[in-house]
């Protein structure tokens, strides 16, 4: 019994010094390119056009063990759509800048070669500039009909890998690492103002959110 509990003790004890030494700070920088939309602003006359944009950023956060981390970005982008008529015409194009900040909770797992996280939380959404381009008017300035902030849920599944040979150290020790991820985002909170709430005629009026899914990459230094 007493080599039982040594034995198990002294598993606590490995397990623990060896989450500790993978305890540290990371930042870096982050890019990515987005298939991007809103939904519910077509008009039943429209389609949807395949709209892409690029988003790029800084990343830092604390892994608190070998598992779990916890990041927070800063991130540059671009939402919006673009709409079509029944002959592949644009007749919409709408652009918004937004400075985003995910509050990003991390779980990770892998190997001495890589290591596969999946990362969730919030992004709050701060609206820059705006504008909508059609062929009759020309592109307006278009920030008054648009919040000023959104909310909205991020989730990206991808996996890390050391730029050395050695990455079973990386992430506890002064080396770089990189991810490659793919990122999906699904806003919450509406994002025309009260006064452009209009319905749909004969619909009941849906609110509009920002939807974006594509590949984000980024490169860390990891600061034990």
């Amino acid at each position: 019994m007493k080599k039982i509990t040594l034995s198990v003790v002294l598993s606590f004890i490995v397990f623990g010094f060896s989450s500790a030494q993978q305890r540290g700070f990371h930042i870096g920088g982050i890019g990515g390119y987005n298939a991007i939309g809103i939904l519910n602003r077509l008009l039943p006359e429209q389609a949807y056009h395949i709209t892409c944009s690029p988003q790029y950023g800084f990343a830092s956060g604390y892994n608190f063990n070998h598992y779990l981390g916890l990041q927070v970005e800063l991130v540059n982008s671009h939402q919006g759509q673009k709409a079509e008529n029944s002959s592949n015409q644009i007749v919409e194009e709408v652009n918004l800048h937004y400075l985003q900040l995910p509050i990003l909770f991390q779980f990770a797992d892998g190997d001495e070669f890589s290591q596969f996280y999946l990362t969730f939380g919030p992004q709050f959404g701060f609206l820059k500039d705006a504008q909508i381009t059609t062929p009759a008017a020309g592109m307006i300035q278009a920030k008054d009909r648009f919040e000023k902030h959104e909310t909205g849920i991020l989730l990206e599944l991808g996996t890390y890998s050391g730029l050395s040979h050695d990455y079973a150290e990386s992430r506890s020790h002064h080396l770089l690492c990189w991810s490659v991820g793919l990122r999906f985002y699904y806003g919450l909170t509406d994002i025309n103002t009260p006064q452009y709430r209009i319905p749909i005629p004969g619909k009941n009026y849906q609110k509009a959110t920002n939807v974006a899914a594509g590949i984000n990459i980024g490169i860390h230094w990891i600061i034990r």
